[in-house]
């Protein structure tokens, strides 16, 4: 609607953005997502299973929609992402299928904790576990969810080792 101008491109293809004169920001624009591989369930969801098949995470974000923002926001071929709150691990997904997209080479640094939900504490608990013991750590987000990803990521293989259908 005009209130931001195209003025160029950048040396790495990007489009070089500015407000227009003419416009005052009293707000942050609004994000819409529309294109259908941004979808949660299909691109989050669905495909988290593809890779880790009989483990479940809550509401992982479209690897899609993950890998348009990166690449809008990543314009350096060298760029480091550093993902705080890594979850299920579509942001470092998200980094190596740009870098095999495009030949850069992006690192990503994933941060996450290794909790465990609070249906399975209580299961656990009932055991006798606490946290750091071995058998309660195989549990948390990062052992039982975000590293088999990453890994499934990299080799095409569940981590049964079952091949992964299709080009992720």
């Amino acid at each position: 609607n005009g209130e931001i101008v195209v003025v160029g491109d950048d040396q790495n293809g990007g489009l070089l953005l500015k407000h227009a004169a003419d416009v005052v920001r009293i707000e942050p624009p609004k994000t819409v997502w529309t294109k259908q591989s941004h979808n949660a369930r299909a691109y989050g969801t669905d495909l988290l299973t593809l890779f880790i098949r009989k483990r479940k995470f809550p509401f992982p974000k479209s690897l899609y929609a993950v890998e348009d923002i990166l690449r809008f926001v990543t314009s350096k071929p060298e760029s480091i992402i550093i993902d705080y709150f890594a979850g299920s691990g579509t942001t470092a997904h998200a980094v190596m299928r740009l870098n095999r997209q495009d030949g850069r080479h992006r690192q990503c640094i994933s941060v996450t904790n290794n909790e465990v939900g609070a249906d399975e504490q209580k299961k656990l608990r009932k055991k006798g576990l606490r946290p750091g013991d071995p058998n309660w750590e195989q549990w948390g987000i990062c052992d039982y969810i975000t590293k088999p990803r990453v890994r499934a990521a990299i080799t095409g293989r569940t981590p049964e080792g079952h091949p992964i259908k299709g080009d992720y």
